[in-house]
């Protein structure tokens, strides 16, 4: 397996973040929908690391038990989700991780709109900062998240402090 790097992005955040959209809650879907859709959108990527449909299961079951309500989405068409958007709470971090969108959709604004979703309700709550771990390379995600003004921190995870 190669060793991948990753990266943590911190987005301060006002009242005024505009919302992407109407968007269901995870909760509305299978677990192994939201997995097919994630193992779709890694295959052949710089994520993609040969998962099968079960560990993509596995992976999104555990990323479901910590999303947190009301700023976790789901876009979906025919029923059918296409894209999703996981927010969690990391030592006392809100986090965007995963942001996934299946390849049919890709460039249509889909995962700007969820994360634009995200970030206005996670500042209508009152929250002042998110962060976002993303994988060295992955183009994609690092010019999504530049474009809605996240900034490079530094490695995650983080190096522990020195004592």
């Amino acid at each position: 397996m190669v060793e991948r790097r990753r990266f943590e992005y911190r987005r301060t955040l006002v009242a005024d973040v505009p919302s992407g959209g109407a968007f269901a809650a995870p909760s509305a879907f299978a677990c192994s929908a939201l997995a097919a859709v994630l193992l779709d959108a890694y295959r052949g990527t710089i994520d993609d690391e040969g998962e099968t449909l079960e560990d993509a299961v596995e992976f999104v079951d555990d990323a479901l038990d910590r999303a947190l309500d009301g700023v976790s989405f789901v876009a979906e068409s025919a029923g059918a989700p296409i894209a999703f958007c996981i927010v969690t709470l990391v030592h006392d971090v809100h986090y965007i991780d995963p942001i996934v969108v299946a390849p049919t959709w890709k460039q249509q604004r889909i995962g700007t709109a969820l994360v634009g979703t995200s970030l206005a309700e996670l500042a209508r709550s009152g929250v002042g900062e998110v962060g976002a771990v993303i994988t060295e390379g992955n183009v994609a995600s690092e010019s999504l998240f530049a474009s809605l003004g996240f900034e490079l921190v530094g490695p995650w995870p983080p190096a522990p402090a020195a004592v």
